[in-house]
């Protein structure tokens, strides 16, 4: 389509703990140590892009995901944190939820986002997908809005753009190491 960019993701299991019948016969922990590999055979890669989907109701420091994107990229320089669900987030201090999460994993704000989907009522009046998208970003700058700067990106927009952006930086970078 012409209307969205280009970009390849490769979306990677949740790491799972607990096998149920028909998984690694039965064993969590080696159903684990399955996911955790395959997880690490693509995150390692320099050119992958950690992005970490996590709901805004977990505790971030608890989160597999983000103890691994930490393990294989310290410096948080290609992980990015995209937090789901914050408007069914019930608890104050999102904002600052988020704030320390990243001063924890060392992320810049271009790298964490705040998103929600599409509500039943959106589907139901099916409303256009640019108006969502609009209605996205005023909802989530009403719900973590806290002095004059947002701690994030705010909405799938400003996700893709920025995936997008880093795509490009990883194109420019690679193109003059081909012969």
């Amino acid at each position: 389509r012409r209307d969205q960019d280009d970009l390849t993701l490769v979306d990677l299991p949740g790491i799972t703990r607990v096998a149920v019948k028909g998984q690694a016969r039965g064993d969590g922990k080696k159903l684990e140590a399955l996911i955790l590999g395959m997880c690490r055979r693509y995150m390692k890669l320099e050119e992958s892009i950690l992005l970490n989907v996590v709901s805004a109701m977990v505790d971030f420091s608890t989160s597999a995901s983000l103890q691994l994107s930490r393990e294989l990229d310290p410096q948080g320089k290609r992980t990015m944190l995209c937090i789901t669900k914050i408007d069914q987030y019930q608890e104050n201090g999102l904002h600052d939820k988020i704030k320390t999460a990243m001063e924890m994993m060392e992320l810049d704000h271009d790298h964490v986002f705040a998103v929600r989907n599409r509500s039943q009522q959106e589907n139901n009046d099916e409303l256009p997908l640019d108006e969502v998208r609009r209605l996205e970003v005023l909802e989530t700058e009403k719900i973590l809005h806290e002095g004059d700067v947002p701690v994030c990106g705010l909405g799938v927009a400003s996700l893709s753009k920025q995936l997008v952006k880093i795509q490009h930086d990883q194109i420019l970078q690679t193109l003059p190491q081909i012969k």
